[in-house]
């Protein structure tokens, strides 16, 4: 049995954090902590605290989650913190994250797809990957995206000439690090190199 140990409003809206055993544990509406006589010093378990909040909270939860996963497209990881930051419980989570997915509006394998599509030309491949880990992809999904991308030479080069025009005389080296600081690939660096047309002593 575990103790509620204090209940604080929210900053926004009609909810407050519930704390169990001096740690917080979820959120809940002030409505639902009134409808089940929720108060500091009472005894519950977690199960039924859990039970309390998904029995009450699912529509308005679910119809948030939805709202935010669709303002624009975001990988599961970000819709998952987003409801946790809320204050909803692992459970409850699961449950809507399970019918994001079944609709359509979480997917990590076509977010990958997407966000491979439309930074290729601004970051190289290795840039993207760490953006697509750092967001939670799994690997086998950022694997696929990136068996889509077309060669970044043109991508590179492009960088290496706007960078050019403006470090006059050219320093490759530096060049070399800032287009690997893009997360170009060495092989796509060293082409870009190689060939640049460009006249290191011209002032």
């Amino acid at each position: 049995m575990a103790t509620i140990t204090s209940i604080t409003k929210q900053k926004k809206g009609e909810r407050v954090n519930i704390f169990i055993d001096g740690e917080f544990y979820c959120g809940l509406d002030s409505l639902t902590m009134l409808k089940y006589s929720l108060k500091e010093g009472m005894e519950i378990e977690t199960e039924d605290l859990d039970a309390i909040q998904i029995q009450s909270e699912r529509q308005k939860a679910t119809d948030k989650a939805f709202d935010y996963a669709t303002r624009y497209f975001k990988p599961e990881r970000k819709v998952r913190e987003h409801l946790k930051d809320k204050g909803y419980v692992k459970e409850l989570i699961d449950e809507i994250m399970h019918k994001l997915k079944d609709y359509g509006y979480v997917d990590d394998e076509k977010y990958a797809l997407e966000y491979v599509s439309i930074n290729a030309e601004r970051k190289g491949v290795n840039r993207i990957k760490v953006d697509l880990l750092n967001a939670g992809i799994p690997e086998r999904f950022i694997d696929l995206a990136i068996e889509e991308l077309d060669s970044q030479y043109g991508a590179c080069l492009k960088y290496a000439k706007r960078y050019a025009a403006a470090h006059q005389p050219l320093d490759k080296n530096k060049l070399f690090r800032h287009l690997y600081s893009k997360g170009f690939t060495f092989e796509d660096i060293k082409r870009v190199c190689a060939n640049l047309d460009i006249d290191e002593d011209e002032e």
